[in-house]
């Protein structure tokens, strides 16, 4: 089951392309007129170009039949509303514009069978239904990119938006969490001065971050151990006094040096620092599958009906379980907020 073809899409209002002109003050005692807008000369159909191939497939005297659709649809001339532009044209918006491209990929199989399991008057009607679909964004005007994606907010459990050629639309943006960091810096033992690094615990054992890393236990990296700065090959960066570099968390002007007990950012570009430079794509709120199955229950005239709707492979941004660890205020917490770190 072949098919090709493309779509228009128009859904800007009519008269777009003309001026539209409207009363607009009073001067010397005669009313004015001005334009109510700009006209819009080269706006054009948003466009989707698709092809998909079909097939069906029954077994068992179509007791068991199979439908799988595989399709491609690239979408152009994307139509995108409340354009800003530059406030010297006398306006804040274009109603309506032309932004970029986006691509649609994916795959749906759906599954049923005739009334099985018959006895009497009772019969059974198995329904399954599965699809994935890629969304990629491939063009973007740079002028929409940049009024889409604001500058970096630093404010506590504030979310990032992010819009990026190459990636779908619904991408999280943010720092890529590495665990807490199980020592404090003072106890890293990397200092070049070895009377430094000579902590032990109450059993006499070597208690530093280099230490544990001999034989880390599980979820301890060299990343999340102590708050160090190292390079790209995982070496500790030294300062010129020959001590560690410690991680600096950089954000609204202000330095926080961390320290035990503290999240553990992704150092991206390995220069000590946890600031916008460190954000990064997390993944996306698009599943990577979704679907459905339902099973129908009939007995003589009368059918009860059930459908359950699943998704697989999709990110999530918890913000309930962030409002409810963040100890910030004195609200209830979650019992997690017990198994916090301590010296």
């Amino acid at each position: 089951r072949p098919g090709w073809g493309i779509n228009g899409n128009a859904w800007f209002g009519e008269g777009v392309i003309y001026n539209k002109y409207g009363s607009y003050g009073y001067y010397d005692g005669v009313a004015g007129i001005a334009p109510e807008n700009l006209r819009l000369t080269e706006i054009k159909w948003e466009k989707t170009r698709s092809w998909n191939i079909g097939a069906n497939l029954g077994l068992f005297d179509d007791l068991i039949q199979f439908d799988l659709n595989v399709y491609h649809k690239y979408t152009s001339d994307l139509l995108m509303g409340g354009v800003r532009i530059p406030s010297s044209t006398g306006f804040a918006t274009l109603s309506n514009s032309n932004v970029g491209k986006m691509e649609n990929e994916g795959w749906e199989l759906y599954i049923n069978t005739k009334p099985i399991l018959k006895y009497g008057k009772f019969s059974v009607v198995l329904r399954a239904n599965i699809a994935q679909n890629i969304n990629t964004l491939t063009e973007m005007d740079a002028n929409v990119l940049e009024s889409m994606n604001p500058d970096f907010n630093n404010k506590n459990e504030s979310v990032m938006s992010r819009v990026e050629v190459g990636h779908s639309l619904g991408a999280i943006y943010g720092f890529r969490h590495k665990g807490i960091y199980a020592y404090d810096y003072d106890h890293n033992g990397y200092f070049s001065n070895e009377d430094k690094n000579k902590y032990t615990d109450a059993q006499g054992n070597p208690n530093t971050a280099a230490a544990a890393l001999q034989n880390p236990k599980p979820g301890l990296t060299i990343e999340n151990a102590t708050p160090v700065a190292r390079d790209a090959q995982g070496n500790v960066i030294y300062d010129k006094a020959g001590n560690p570099v410690r991680m600096m968390f950089n954000y609204g002007g202000a330095n926080y040096a961390f320290d035990g007990g503290d999240v553990c950012y992704e150092d991206i570009n390995h220069d000590g620092q946890i600031n916008e430079l460190d954000i990064c794509y997390l993944g996306t709120s698009n599943p990577k599958v979704n679907g459905g199955f339902g099973i129908d229950l009939t007995y003589g005239r009368w059918t009860l009906k059930t459908n359950f709707n699943f998704r697989i492979g999709n990110k999530i941004l918890n913000m309930a379980k962030m409002y409810a660890e963040d100890m910030r205020t004195n609200v209830n917490q979650m019992a997690s907020v017990a198994w916090r770190w301590r010296k």
